[in-house]
């Protein structure tokens, strides 16, 4: 009678935790928004910071390396285990019982780069910088006379 028992309870727990493991699987479409917001974000400052960065470059004569975000390919992995086991009275002299559990998350991003040339490279480097961002630049905080020194030759002719 006991035997039947404890084979119920165990039963009933590995049923358990195969519908925890399916409900995990939402894993994925709940890290969409998250996911697409930050990397969204990160790749706009880090295009702001290359951009000043290769302004300073070009008012100093050196040469300005563009690199664009090719690719963001974002891999979660959510891994459980569990193994029961047990000696039955009747079957082995002696009666042990052993519960086992685990899990791993893993989140490996993978982001490819390839450095901007070409025509691409040429239409980047030759094209005036829009005045709109110039006074981004001077509301986020930079110094108007630095921003000016560096991204202006001439205003109507001075």
């Amino acid at each position: 009678m006991q035997a039947g028992r404890n084979l119920v309870q165990r039963c009933s727990l590995l049923l358990g935790s195969a519908l925890c493991a399916a409900c995990a699987s939402s894993l994925g479409p709940a890290t969409i928004p998250r996911d697409r917001i930050d990397y969204g974000a990160s790749i706009a400052r880090a295009g702001q910071e290359q951009l000043l960065t290769n302004l300073v470059k070009l008012r100093y004569a050196e040469i300005p390396v563009f690199l664009e975000v090719s690719s963001i390919i974002n891999q979660y992995s959510l891994e459980g285990q569990l193994s029961v086991g047990g000696a039955f009275p009747g079957i082995t002299d002696r009666t042990a019982y052993s519960v086992n559990a685990g899990a791993r998350y893993a989140d490996k991003p993978t982001i490819s780069y390839a450095p901007l040339s070409g025509e691409n490279f040429i239409k980047r480097l030759l094209t005036p910088i829009r005045p709109e961002a110039l006074l981004s630049l001077v509301q986020a905080g930079w110094p108007i006379d630095i921003v000016f020194l560096t991204t202006v030759r001439a205003i109507n002719g001075v």
